[in-house]
């Protein structure tokens, strides 16, 4: 495996943050001190952020065979208890805040993160499972994706064949670790003996560029608000020489700033690439090249590391199954799940219904299920929807939503929208710009009772464009 570092130089450059520098060297004997505290195969809970001791827990226990789990290190208490009392981890690597919130004894420092011991004991894993992923963000859904060693290897491998990544390469983070976007260009730089710049800090911020200007990446991957963000700070106005490598993925690619990356692109003979994936399918298991000509809901073709098909087709459409390696290898809701593992091996029902050009590029046209991504978080609506219902009192509750807003749709006003944004917006994590509050006389439904989410969202979005259409007649 990868994280083992056989044949790398321990003189190469592991990991930078804004303060550390760590190489493989070091990593091989901070490995040693840790091995030297527990050799066993565990459960650890890493807390982690994008730093140079948060990226050493990581390599550390993949290298000691543990299962890890990651989670954001903003997560909230209440969250990060209910997943320690469910998967009983017996380790925990976190920073300060966390040694003191959750008071266990802490058995070795290093990088300002902390091996801290629960208390309980060792039990018996699947010897497939490698690490856990939440896919439901904070909202108090703690069902989680279980991740194989062997998928993750050949994931780092399919994506590094793409991009055609080599050791002289470099990534600087835009998203949280914790992410599979950005957890599977870490696996690409660990299996490629590659640096990884690492930072907390958002593209719009000085200690964000400082990195980038005094190490120089190699590569850049985001989102489409960081590419809009990267324009505003002028990037794609004049050749970056180091830069040679673009990718976005989560979201749909904006028109327009598509095809500005694209020219970009073109003008200074970079590679770029648009990358379809999902947790359950260890992060990239589409690509496409950004000067292929397709339209802007293309994922393109499966990777190396498996195939695509389409099941149950109707009128040329159906759901997107994805088959490889990389599948995921079951969900988890508790420890018990990680020692028995369901039938799924090398398949993932991805949820999104596409449709296959001559060519055999894949078009995404629609969700099967009601889950949507805001700026990379991944969010259920149904969540939504029950959280306003509890906690506001409220009895007739919608939520639909795409890239970038949902919108909560009621049919009477009990509380301000202000009030109403508040908590949603804690309750998600989100910035309240993405939330919309709009009220109708009645919800939509169809002949058999049931909500109409389509209708409803396809009213909503008229009466936002209607609003917007009145405000710049004022204007």
């Amino acid at each position: 495996m990868f994280w083992k570092m056989k044949g790398i130089d321990e003189k190469r450059v592991a990991a930078i943050d804004n303060t550390d520098l760590i190489t493989y060297g070091d990593v091989k004997r901070h490995i040693e001190e840790i091995q030297s505290i527990t050799a066993e195969r565990n459960v650890v809970l890493i807390l982690s952020d994008n730093s140079v001791g948060s990226y050493l827990g990581y390599i550390c226990f993949l290298y000691m065979n543990c299962a890890v789990i990651l989670l954001e290190n903003t997560v909230k208490e209440e969250f990060c208890k209910a997943m320690i009392e469910k998967y009983r981890p017996k380790f925990i690597w976190a920073q300060e805040k966390w040694r003191k919130l959750l008071d266990f004894p802490d058995l070795y420092k290093k990088y300002g993160f902390y091996l801290l011991s629960t208390g309980h004991e060792t039990y018996t894993l699947n010897e497939k499972v490698g690490v856990i992923l939440s896919t439901s963000g904070s909202t108090g859904n703690v069902k989680c994706v279980q991740l194989g060693y062997e998928g993750i290897q050949e994931h780092a491998k399919a994506l590094g064949e793409v991009l055609e990544f080599t050791e002289n390469d470099s990534i600087i983070t835009t998203m949280p670790m914790a992410f599979v976007y950005t957890l599977s260009f870490i696996n690409i730089c660990i299996s490629k003996g590659a640096t990884v710049l690492l930072t907390n800090s958002n593209i719009m911020e000085k200690d964000f560029w400082s990195l980038f200007h005094k190490y120089h990446p190699t590569c850049i991957s985001g989102l489409t608000v960081h590419y809009e963000m990267l324009s505003v700070m002028k990037l794609f106005e004049k050749n970056c020489q180091h830069l040679r490598i673009l990718t976005q993925g989560g979201d749909v690619f904006g028109e327009k700033m598509r095809v500005k990356v694209t020219e970009y692109c073109r003008k200074y003979h970079k590679k770029g690439y648009i990358l379809y994936g999902q947790t359950e399918t260890s992060g990239t298991c589409g690509a496409l090249s950004f000067f292929e000509d397709k339209e802007t809901n293309c994922i393109g073709k499966a990777i190396s590391s498996g195939s695509f098909e389409i099941e149950n087709i109707e009128c040329g459409q159906g759901e997107l199954i994805y088959n490889g390696k990389c599948a995921m290898l079951g969900y988890a809701t508790g420890d018990l799940d990680l020692t028995e593992l369901p039938n799924v091996y090398g398949r993932v029902e991805t949820g999104d219904i596409v449709r296959r050009d001559t060519d055999g590029c894949y078009y995404i046209v629609g969700r099967k299920k009601r889950f949507i991504k805001l700026y990379g978080k991944r969010v259920n609506l149904d969540d939504i929807e029950n959280y306003v219902k509890k906690q506001f009192g409220v009895q007739e509750c919608v939520c639909v939503g795409e890239k970038e807003k949902v919108w909560v749709i009621l049919t009477e006003q009990q509380h301000s929208d202000a009030v109403l944004k508040e908590g949603i917006k804690n309750f998600l994590g989100i910035s309240d710009t993405m939330i919309r509050i709009e009220y109708v006389d009645s919800m939509i439904k169809n002949e058999s009772g049931k909500i109409s989410y389509f209708k409803l969202e396809e009213m909503v979005r008229k009466m936002n464009e209607k609003k917007l259409n009145e405000v710049g007649r004022i204007r």
